[in-house]
C-alpha cells in the first residue's frame, strides 16, 4: 500500500494505491475523483470538467453541504453548498488488513454561505477491494445551531439505460425542488427514464442496484440519511461540463439529507452522514490475497 498527495494538472489529489486498485481525493471539497475497483472505475468523471482551484470539479462524488440544489431561501448562493470547494487538509492513512483509510479535515468559516456557526468537516474514507465507505462528519464549534442538509453526490459509472434500484417499493418520494410531483414507489426501478431528478424517503437499508447486462452489480448502505436522490440530465441537457451523450454513462445516486431530511445541529453536537458502496461483481472476481 502506497500513498502521496500529488499535483494532478494544478490540482491537488490524495492518491491511494493498493495491488488491488486505487483512488484519488481532491484536497478541495475533500472530493473522491476516482475509485478504480475490482479491475474497473466505478465512478463517472467528466473529460470537460473545469480542473481549477475554485471551481466544482464534474463527477466523482462531490460532498454537498449546507444544502442539496438551490438553496431555498438564498438561490443567488448557486448549487449545493460551499463545502465541495473548500480546501481540506490530510489528517493520516493507515491500512487495516486489506483496507486503506483516510481522514481528512475543513475547517467552515461563518463567512462562508450558509454556514451559521463554526464548523469543522471531518472525511473519513476506507477503501477495499471490492467496496468504498464515506463517512461525512459536521462538528458545530459554535453557540447557534447550524442547519444541515446535502448529500454525497455519487456518479456512479454505469450504462443508464439499463440501471435498475430494487428495495424502494412502497418509499414516498416527490420530484424536482420547482416541481409539486409527488407519489409511492409501486415496484423497482428498472430503468433510468433519461431526465430525472427524484428524491426519495427511504430507509437506511440496503439497496442493489444494477446494469442489465450484469456489468455492475452493487449495494448501497446509508447511515445517518433517510432520502435517496437519484439523477440524470437525460439527452437534452444544457451543462457546459457534459459531452451531449455523458447521460448515458452514469447515475447519480445521493446519499443525503434532503427536503423533509434535513436537519439541524445544535452547539457542541455533531451531524453525521456515511455511504457503502459494495461492488458484487468485484467481490466475486477477487484475487485471493494469500
Amino acid at each position: 500500500m502506497s500513498w502521496a498527495i500529488e499535483d494532478v494538472d494544478g490540482m491537488a489529489m490524495l492518491r491511494l494505491a493498493a495491488p488491488w486498485g486505487s483512488a484519488l481525493i481532491a484536497c478541495q471539497g475533500g472530493q473522491v475523483w476516482q475509485a478504480h475497483v475490482g479491475g474497473r472505475d466505478r465512478l463517472y468523471t467528466s473529460p470537460q470538467s473545469p480542473w481549477q482551484a475554485g471551481l466544482p470539479l464534474r463527477g466523482g462524488i462531490p460532498l454537498c453541504w449546507p444544502w442539496l440544489g438551490l438553496h431555498p431561501q438564498h438561490p443567488e448562493w448557486g448549487m449545493h453548498g460551499p463545502l465541495r470547494l473548500q480546501p481540506f487538509t490530510l489528517l493520516h492513512v493507515h491500512q487495516q488488513g486489506q483496507d486503506i483509510r483516510a481522514r481528512m479535515s475543513c475547517e467552515l468559516s461563518p463567512e462562508l454561505p450558509g454556514v451559521m456557526s463554526p464548523c469543522t468537516a471531518v472525511l473519513h474514507c476506507a477503501f477495499t477491494p471490492c467496496s468504498l465507505t464515506i463517512v461525512l462528519s459536521i462538528h458545530n464549534r459554535g453557540t447557534h445551531c447550524q442547519p444541515s442538509a446535502g448529500a454525497m453526490h455519487t456518479y456512479l459509472a454505469c450504462d443508464a439505460t439499463s440501471f435498475s434500484v430494487a428495495g424502494l417499493e412502497g418509499c414516498a418520494w416527490h420530484g424536482p425542488d420547482d416541481s409539486d410531483l409527488q407519489g409511492r414507489v409501486h415496484h423497482n426501478i428498472d430503468h433510468c427514464p433519461g431526465s430525472t431528478r427524484t428524491i426519495y424517503d427511504a430507509a437506511p437499508r440496503p439497496y442493489p442496484l444494477r446494469c442489465g447486462d450484469g456489468s455492475m452489480r452493487a449495494h448501497l448502505q446509508r447511515w445517518g440519511s433517510r432520502s435517496v436522490v437519484i439523477w440524470n440530465p437525460g439527452p437534452e441537457h444544457d451543462i457546459s461540463d457534459l459531452c451531449d451523450d455523458a447521460w448515458l454513462d452514469f447515475v447519480c445516486v445521493e446519499t443525503a439529507n434532503s427536503g423533509g431530511d434535513a436537519r439541524s445541529i445544535p452547539p457542541g453536537g455533531v451531524g453525521c452522514m456515511a455511504s457503502r458502496w459494495r461492488w458484487l461483481d468485484a467481490a466475486e472476481n477477487m484475487p485471493s490475497m494469500r
